[in-house]
């Protein structure tokens, strides 16, 4: 970047009819102004130091990101194994429901055909009476 030269601007101003006091606080305003700006322009060592910075806060975050798939990989496995678990308790739950269901049936069927044959023999017995009366 050129730097403003004031000396230079100060005669131009005054061959084109400026008087000198004007000329010169014109351009001191304009090199107060350029001044002011220049402060505020980053610099190539300020632009390869946040370049830098960028960089390595990129890596960072990949290197979390890696640290999360990671961790998402290993709670999908463990997730995996709790639901075979679960797949085989729930198995052994209904195989044990349903021995118990067998069993109440068969009881079931135990009891019907003693109260069945309970009447049975109830009603034989009546007949009988009834026959021998």
């Amino acid at each position: 970047m050129r730097n403003f030269d004031t000396l230079e601007s100060f005669e131009q101003l005054k061959n084109a009819g400026v008087s000198d006091k004007q000329a010169r606080v014109f351009v001191k305003m304009v090199e107060a102004s350029i001044n002011a700006s220049i402060e505020n322009l980053a610099t190539k060592a300020d632009l390869l130091i946040t370049k830098s910075d960028l960089k390595a806060d990129i890596a960072e975050v990949r290197t979390e990101i890696a640290e999360v798939r990671t961790e998402i990989a290993d709670l999908r496995t463990e997730l995996k194994g709790d639901i075979a678990e679960l797949r085989i308790e729930v198995k052994a739950d209904n195989a044990a429901l349903r021995s118990d269901i067998n069993v109440l049936n068969s009881g079931m069927i135990l009891m019907q055909r003693l109260f069945f044959g309970g009447i049975v023999s109830i009603l034989l017995g009546m007949v009988v009476l009834f026959l021998h009366h």
